[in-house]
């Protein structure tokens, strides 16, 4: 964030946000999130937007904005074929190491959607 000209005060109000919050599930058994956003935070969305901010710019340098999906803590890229998207993955791996983020490779899916042909009955 301070790359991005933010004042001091605005990343100590940030780090209290992300550092000192007890966050509760069922109204009774408080926990404290220790690494990333918190889930449902008010700033969440904003601070996952800012800190991938350059991942998604870098991207929509290789592929078109419309392939690319961002929401929560996701991210959703589409290539039109296998070199495309070995590349992709390794800009995100790169940008990853680059910015001190781990990916969850538990999470990480590839999905192939093809185009196929159906005969669907006229006129039922």
């Amino acid at each position: 964030m301070s790359q991005l000209g933010t004042t001091s005060r605005t990343m100590r109000i940030v780090h209290i946000f992300l550092h000192s919050s007890n966050f509760s599930t069922d109204g009774k058994n408080c926990f404290r999130v220790l690494k990333g956003c918190p889930q449902g935070g008010l700033i969440s969305h904003l601070l996952f937007t800012i800190f991938f901010g350059s991942l998604l710019e870098q991207l929509n340098d290789k592929i078109v904005l419309e392939c690319i999906g961002a929401f929560a803590d996701d991210l959703i890229v589409q290539a039109s074929g296998e070199q495309e998207l070995q590349e992709l993955v390794n800009m995100i791996q790169q940008w990853a190491i680059d910015n001190n983020c781990k990916l969850n490779t538990d999470k990480t899916m590839i999905v192939q959607i093809k185009k196929t042909a159906h005969n669907y009955p006229q006129g039922q």
